[in-house]
């Protein structure tokens, strides 16, 4: 509930540490309670949770925000993930993993197989680009056509949309590929797709071709989350 920016950027920081770890537990968890052959469906079954949340989150907040404080806002999400907290204490089943003692020097070996490290790697880069990609996408739709500010909200709604089903697709093949292949598919179209979005002027066309970019986005990111607790 504080006023001061210092104290804000901190708690920030703070909850995107915590929300980071939590990821990890969660995708690991999903990992360890499924079997082989369904790994890559149950993850993708977490994810989309993510999406849904990119679906419905930001047009949401864009028009609650017209009514309250973002303090307030804050403070209901903040209820929100305590009784999720809470929840999952209560129903979660237990773990395999809980009973293995982690050996931190096991964990920085695996950094030396080549498999983990590519795939570190990997997600480093894809991340960025979509965390690049993603925060300019509004104000570089509305650059080129001024035209579809008004609609920006309904055009984030479809984008949360292809991220679920960039997201579900990337499960379904994954099971029936392996995340490598499946990875591998999806970063050829990944690029052929970013190409064809900055050399296209047309509105209509354009908007499609960032859809279709956010559905290969999630495939990827699927497959590299699978990847990541599968080799490890």
């Amino acid at each position: 509930m504080t006023n001061n920016f210092q104290i804000l950027l901190f708690a920030r920081f703070m909850a995107g540490l915590f929300g980071t770890a939590y990821g990890v537990i969660a995708t690991t968890t999903i990992a360890s309670l499924s079997p082989n052959k369904n790994v890559g469906r149950n993850i993708a079954l977490l994810i989309s949770g993510a999406s849904a949340a990119l679906m419905i989150g930001i047009p949401l907040c864009r028009i609650l925000i017209e009514y309250f404080s973002w303090q307030m806002i804050y403070l209901v999400l903040v209820i929100l993930m305590g009784g999720g907290l809470l929840s999952y204490t209560i129903l979660l089943p237990e773990s395999k993993t809980n009973t293995v003692k982690i050996d931190l020097n096991k964990e920085w070996k695996l950094l030396s197989t080549p498999k983990v490290w590519s795939i570190i790697l990997a997600s480093f880069i894809v991340f960025v680009g979509y965390g690049a990609f993603y925060t300019y996408l509004t104000p570089y739709l509305i650059e080129l056509f001024p035209q579809i500010e008004p609609y920006t909200s309904g055009i984030l709604v479809f984008v949360g949309a292809c991220a679920l089903i960039g997201n579900s697709i990337g499960g379904y093949i994954c099971d029936r590929i392996g995340f490598a292949r499946a990875l591998l598919y999806g970063t050829e179209l990944q690029i052929l797709v970013g190409f064809l979005i900055f050399i296209t002027q047309n509105m209509v066309v354009n908007i499609l071709y960032v859809f279709l970019w956010m559905i290969t986005g999630w495939f990827i990111g699927l497959q590299l989350n699978t990847g990541i607790n599968v080799v490890s």
